[in-house]
């Protein structure tokens, strides 16, 4: 019940980077990306799923410390988690199948990216 009324005071744009949070964490558990080998599809998680916990970890912690190098720090993470996702399609280093399709939750990853840099940002011009 705490954690509730926790939640309800928060401000809506960190309520909104909070229920982000859980959607970066549920892409980390949902594949990425698929490939087919004779007639058996497999599936390949996240590359960067490391990279997305401790983001996540970095916007939940933020919440509670609103202090300008923590702002600053989310910027920089949500654009690198959002660069290192983009260039894992550019670079084909996804995985090292020829060829393959990306996955709903690559496309869950990039979101959770975007909302991010946009919260991040919105922050700081806010002043808060």
């Amino acid at each position: 019940m705490v954690a509730f009324d926790w939640f309800l005071h928060l401000e809506s744009a960190e309520k909104i980077l909070f229920l982000n949070n859980m959607l970066c964490l549920i892409s980390v558990i949902v594949p990425a990306a698929y490939f087919n080998i004779f007639d058996s599809r497999y599936y390949v998680n996240n590359p960067v799923a490391i990279t997305s916990i401790f983001i996540a970890f970095l916007f939940f912690v933020s919440l509670f410390w609103q202090w300008r190098w923590i702002k600053i720090a989310r910027v920089l993470g949500a654009v690198y988690y959002f660069l290192l996702l983009l260039s894992k399609v550019i670079f084909h280093t996804l995985t090292k199948a020829e060829t393959y399709s990306l996955f709903w939750g690559f496309y869950l990853a990039l979101l959770a990216g975007m909302i991010y840099i946009l919260i991040s940002v919105h922050a700081i011009l806010r002043g808060r």
